[in-house]
């Protein structure tokens, strides 16, 4: 079995699991040259500089990455929540993310970084996205009113809001 043949399987199976999100489907060109390819055995370094680590995003923002490798990098690719977002393959690494399209609270953002000899190495920050609105989930009561006394038999009544993205 080959290498990028267990790499499907390994990928595979993550996804079967609901770990992965997606396999490559055919070998990566070959690089122009090989035995710089071949002989590289290090993994790109990587790190998000912005935005910053528990930063508190709304609306659309820029996510930038910086990655350096002794060869080359080949790739850059950027998750939110283990889903892919976007790939660059040309520095400066640098994301569109609508961060309306989320859910207000606590979001991971990955960077992977990968060379021509398929070494990879990744890196994640945590931000909060709060883009205002009532919370995901929210149930409220409408009648009666807040600061209101009851008594006997009454009516309650509620309003409940749940934010439905498409599935792609």
């Amino acid at each position: 079995m080959s290498f990028m043949d267990s790499c499907r399987l390994l990928c595979t199976l993550l996804v079967l699991v609901g770990l992965g999100t997606g396999c490559p489907t055919a070998d990566p060109s070959p690089a122009d040259d090989d035995d710089a390819v071949a002989g590289d055995t290090l993994a790109p370094v990587v790190a998000i500089v912005a935005p910053a680590s528990g930063a508190l995003l709304s609306g659309s923002v820029t996510v930038q990455v910086e990655a350096n490798d002794d060869v080359g990098v080949a790739s850059v690719s950027l998750s939110i929540d283990g889903t892919p977002l976007a790939v660059a393959t040309v520095a400066p690494y640098e994301f569109a993310w609508d961060t309306t399209n989320e859910i207000n609270g606590s979001h991971v953002i990955e960077a992977l970084a990968a060379d021509g000899a398929e070494n990879q190495s990744g890196t994640f920050i945590i931000v909060e996205v709060d883009n205002g609105g009532l919370p995901t989930g929210a149930v409220n009561l409408t009648n009666p009113v807040d600061g209101s006394s009851v008594c006997g038999t009454i009516t309650v009544t509620k309003t409940a809001y749940y934010k439905i993205f498409d599935a792609e």
